[in-house]
């Protein structure tokens, strides 16, 4: 009977995918889980900004000892599987960033509002086809966060960046009552993204071509922001905007940015 009962347990182990958590590295406290994660590839770089937590009920963030980021994977053949996991990214307060446990050359940049930004190169990732991401924290008293939601990771294609034809500036309608505003005649060529084939329910095919968008962004306090809510997608674009330096990027459909090119005032 009793090694029916080891050979048993043997067989939990080795069976498809890990059936249990990672042993946690302290306790889960009930910390609510960072929610407003973005994650998106930036000039050939994985860029994921997020801000420290804070609870409902208090402008005061909760004390963060460190941050990890986990990459998993699920194995492939095995939909039943919980997602692997396949490296760990440690951030603590000051920027400092540990790659497996390891001291690294990376920093974390953080804004006076305790905004985070972490530039992480390719070769920091798991070389996984299908590949989710996900951080914790844990507070200086040992208690650690619920995970985040799951971000799925999309790697781009060659995404070039923007070919802008022209970008001109001119004062803005409303004149001397709002001098740091101004006009901005921006030309670009869309470059293709894709090429779609479609079956034509009367029969045949008929094809449409899906071009990147552009975005741009302003700089503040060394982040990047985005100077518009809206991608342009048409090749030419009259926007009335602070006249300031900023940033063009091509943006593919999942959100990955081209590097950019500057449009000085």
């Amino acid at each position: 009977m009793r090694w029916l009962l080891i050979l048993f347990s043997l067989l939990l182990v080795w069976g498809c995918g890990k059936k249990t958590p990672p042993v946690p590295y302290g306790d889960i406290g009930g910390l609510p889980a960072l929610q407003e994660i973005q994650v998106r590839f930036v000039g050939g770089q994985l860029k994921l900004d997020w801000a420290r937590p804070m609870p409902a009920d208090s402008e005061e963030a909760f004390p963060v000892e460190v941050y990890r980021i986990h990459f998993l994977q699920a194995e492939p053949g095995c939909t039943a599987c919980r997602p692997e996991m396949e490296g760990k990214i440690s951030i603590f307060p000051d920027g400092k960033v540990l790659l497996q446990g390891e001291p690294s050359d990376l920093k974390a940049q953080i804004d006076p509002k305790g905004n985070y930004s972490l530039l992480l190169p390719l070769q920091a990732l798991p070389q996984a086809a299908l590949l989710h991401l996900n951080l914790d924290y844990r507070t200086p008293e040992g208690r650690v966060s619920e995970a985040s939601p799951l971000k799925p990771l999309f790697r781009p294609g060659p995404l070039p960046p923007p070919n802008i034809l022209e970008a001109r500036w001119e004062a803005a309608a409303c004149g001397e009552d709002c001098p740091k505003m101004g006009l901005l005649h921006l030309r670009w060529r869309p470059d293709l993204a894709r090429r779609l084939d479609h079956l034509d329910p009367e029969g045949g095919l008929y094809h449409t071509e899906e071009h990147y968008g552009l975005a741009l962004f302003r700089l503040e306090e060394g982040r990047e922001l985005p100077a518009q809510k809206e991608i342009l997608l048409t090749g030419a674009a009259y926007l009335e905007l602070p006249k300031e330096q900023l940033l063009a990027r091509q943006v593919d459909r999942f959100g990955n940015l081209s590097s950019a090119v500057e449009i000085n005032p």
